[in-house]
């Protein structure tokens, strides 16, 4: 008999340890029971707008969509073959009449053009540079003449 006492004892206990159903339902019940309370049904026509707003983007505004697209990526293929067609003719019509020697003598005039802005802009900003310095240096021996002269002034006064 005791064995019996025993074995339903641990059983009691083991079913209080590891069996949560009677605790998982409490905490189930008062969820839905806030969840109800706070929301209310605000979550259910939340719910059937979002339902409403996707088929109709499924139905109307999707077919729509795809429609305009293929109208703007014709017209835009159009354009874009045009305006290849014209930039293909205006670099053959450039071919035939520019040759190569001309070309290198262009470029061989702007880049001495440029080298020669280059140039002075540098002496222009050397010279700025040195008209800096020779202004500072002066503003500072301008400093040393009037605090000498105020510690001059100083000094003959504490002397009287």
């Amino acid at each position: 008999m005791s064995c019996e006492n025993i074995f339903k004892d641990v059983a009691i206990i083991h079913a209080r340890l590891f069996h949560h159903k009677p605790a998982l339902q409490g905490h189930i019940n008062f969820f839905l029971k806030e969840f109800e309370e706070r929301r209310g049904e605000r979550e259910v026509l939340r719910m059937n707008s979002t339902y409403k707003n996707m088929s109709y983007i499924q139905e109307q505004g999707l077919p729509n969509s795809a429609e305009a697209l293929q109208k703007c990526v014709a017209n835009l293929k159009e354009s874009v073959n045009s305006a290849t067609a014209l930039c293909q003719e205006i670099c053959d019509q450039e071919g035939k009449t520019n040759t190569q020697e001309e070309e290198a003598s262009f470029l061989s005039t702007e880049r001495e053009r440029r080298a020669k802005e280059w140039n002075d802009f540098i002496g222009l900003q050397c010279e700025r540079s040195a008209s800096v310095d020779e202004e500072y240096e002066s503003q500072i021996e301008a400093l040393r003449t009037h605090y000498s002269d105020l510690e001059n002034k100083l000094r003959s006064k504490v002397v009287l």
